[in-house]
C-alpha cells in the first residue's frame, strides 16, 4: 500500500466482510472502505466502480474500488467486464501509471495465466485509438504502466503470462 502510484485498483467483494488487499486498505485508511460499503456507495456488485481521490495512508494519489462479485467466485464473463471498466477508466483518467490488484479475484474455472491474459489485453484495448482516417485525431493521453500486484511465489509465472499476453496484444494490434 506505500507504493506510489498514480492509481491503485483494488477489488471488492459483495458482503460486509473485506479480504486481501481491500482488508488492508481499510486497515490503512482507518476504516474508510468500511464505512462506504455501510453507507452504501460500494456494494461489490461486478464492475461497479468508486474512484476515492487521497486516501490517508496509502502512496496511491487515487484509489479505484471495482466491484468483484460474489467472495466465492465469478464468471469469466463478469471478470471480463470488472477489467474493462476499470481499466477504460484509469486510460480515460489519463493516469501515467497504475497498480491493479484485480487478479486477486477468483474466477470460476480459470488459471492464474489466464487472469493475467485478461488483465493485459484489457488495459490494451483500452489505450487502442483509430485515428487514422480521421481529419483532427482526437489523442487522448494513455497509461503509460501498469504493475500487476502478485505474491511473491507467482511472480516467475505472472511474468511470463504477461510476455506471452504482451504478444497476444501485439498481434491484435497489427490486425
Amino acid at each position: 500500500l506505500e507504493q506510489k502510484t498514480a492509481c491503485l485498483i483494488v477489488p471488492v467483494t459483495n458482503g460486509r466482510k473485506l479480504g486481501g488487499l481491500a482488508a488492508e486498505l481499510d486497515r490503512a485508511s482507518r476504516g474508510l472502505v468500511g464505512r462506504l460499503i455501510k453507507r452504501g456507495d460500494v456494494t461489490g456488485a461486478v464492475g461497479e466502480t468508486l474512484m476515492l481521490p487521497e486516501v490517508s495512508g496509502v502512496g496511491a494519489d487515487r484509489v479505484l474500488l471495482v466491484g468483484a462479485g460474489k467472495a466465492d467466485g465469478v464468471r469469466p464473463a463478469e471478470y471480463r467486464q470488472l477489467l474493462d471498466k476499470a481499466a477504460r477508466l484509469v486510460n480515460d483518467a489519463a493516469l501515467r501509471n497504475a497498480v491493479c490488484a484485480l487478479g486477486e479475484v477468483k474466477v470460476n474455472g480459470r488459471d492464474e495465466d489466464w487472469k493475467t491474459m485478461q488483465t493485459v489485453l484489457a488495459f490494451n484495448n483500452a489505450a487502442y485509438r483509430f485515428d487514422q482516417l480521421k481529419s483532427k485525431p482526437t489523442r487522448k493521453a494513455v497509461t503509460g504502466r501498469v504493475t500487476l500486484a502478485v505474491s511473491p511465489e507467482d511472480f516467475a509465472a505472472t511474468q511470463r503470462a504477461v510476455k506471452q499476453a504482451s504478444g497476444v496484444a501485439l498481434g491484435i494490434a497489427l490486425t
